[in-house]
């Protein structure tokens, strides 16, 4: 036997076996090591923190470079990759939206989608997400306008970005990750607690 005590990120703990099943652990992780040098000394223990979050939905569209004008999600899963939007955008029922270092013009409007990811995105205007049936992810996003999260499934993610004013109402608080979201102006509902 190597010694090793071998871990991961997802459920069950700790384990000799490398190779053990496991479902995932997203969230926050703090991972604790030593150092053991080849006579068997053993250096202090050092720590960092580990964060996941869910894969995107896999990609029924791709938009990328400039869409002018407004753009609508009918269906799947569109995803914004480096795209410039410079009109609003409107998720439907059912579809979803992953928009990936882009900027939108105008607001982001979702109601009864089924997933609204913005992972370091722009959006000039406001964002209101109603009835979101999956999950909502905001990771250093930047809105210009208020944040408004209405009845949301599970808890949305919202880590290390800003935006104008924050509300929530009917639905999980929110979580940061240990990277707290920026607000500019006071919240409202539970908000609060993120």
């Amino acid at each position: 036997m190597d010694g090793l005590v071998y871990g991961n990120l997802g459920s069950g703990g700790l384990s000799v076996s490398p190779f053990a099943e496991r479902s995932p652990g997203y969230g926050r992780h703090r991972i604790e090591y030593r150092d053991i040098d080849a006579v068997g000394n053993i250096g202090p223990a050092r720590a960092f923190v580990a964060t996941l979050i869910p894969p995107p939905p896999a990609c029924t569209t791709v938009v990328t470079g400039r869409h002018a004008g407004p753009l609508t999600v009918t269906t799947g899963v569109t995803c914004l990759r480096a795209a410039t939007v410079t009109g609003p955008v409107t998720v439907a029922p059912g579809a979803a939206l992953v928009a990936q270092s882009s900027s939108i013009a105008g607001n982001l409007t979702a109601s009864r989608a089924a997933a609204v990811e913005v992972l370091n995105t722009e959006v000039r205007g406001a964002v209101a997400l109603t009835g979101t049936s999956d999950h909502v992810t905001m990771v250093g996003a930047r809105v210009s306008g208020p944040l408004a999260l209405t009845g949301t499934a599970s808890a949305p993610i919202l880590a290390g970005g800003q935006v104008g004013a924050l509300a929530c109402s009917g639905g999980p608080n929110p979580v940061d990750l240990g990277a707290p979201t920026t607000v500019r102006k006071p919240t409202a509902g539970h908000c609060r607690r993120a």
